[in-house]
């Protein structure tokens, strides 16, 4: 994956970006001031060692963080846990089960259940049953923002329900 630094295409570019080089900027003032101004004789009091504190505590607390970010931010997709795979209605049977993936902007993975449905109703009339259970969310809550989607598809003779993780972009 391309980190382009003039154009960055999502938030967390602009956070592992930004926040170090401005952090670097600041550190980089803090010295050349202290340079210029010389030796201090007495320690710093009031707001100035409150800013310090702050500074250096948050400097403490992204500069960990930031590596973290970008292994979330820029990792390849994987295959949906098993969790996410349903299980099949009653009276829907199991035929085989498969994974996969593909590319496209981003990789995507994929589970397979391919499904019989009752053998009182058509395929179409079973995969039409079941596509009401067709969603699209988040696979996790706060680090892992990828969509997590179900389809329902047939190929004629079974149902195709498919669990995709799509490894797009933050």
């Amino acid at each position: 994956m391309a980190f382009d630094l003039l154009h960055p295409r999502s938030e967390a570019e602009v956070y592992l970006l930004y926040t170090p080089l401005a952090e670097a900027a600041v550190l980089i003032g803090m010295w050349l001031d202290r340079r210029i101004a010389g030796p201090r004789t007495g320690r710093p009091v009031g707001w100035s060692r409150a800013a310090g504190i702050a500074f250096y505590g948050q400097l403490a607390l992204v500069l960990p963080a930031t590596p973290l970010l970008a292994l979330v931010a820029f990792h390849e997709a994987g295959l949906p846990s098993q969790k996410a795979m349903p299980e099949p209605p009653p009276g829907y049977t199991v035929l085989e089960t498969g994974d996969g993936c593909g590319n496209g902007h981003g990789a995507t993975w994929w589970r397979t259940l391919y499904l019989a449905g009752p053998p009182d109703i058509s395929t179409a009339t079973a995969a039409d049953r079941i596509r009401p259970r067709q969603r699209c969310e988040t696979n996790g809550w706060l680090l892992d923002r990828r969509d997590l989607c179900t389809e329902v598809t047939t190929d004629d003779t079974r149902i195709i329900y498919r669990v995709l993780l799509n490894g797009t972009d933050l």
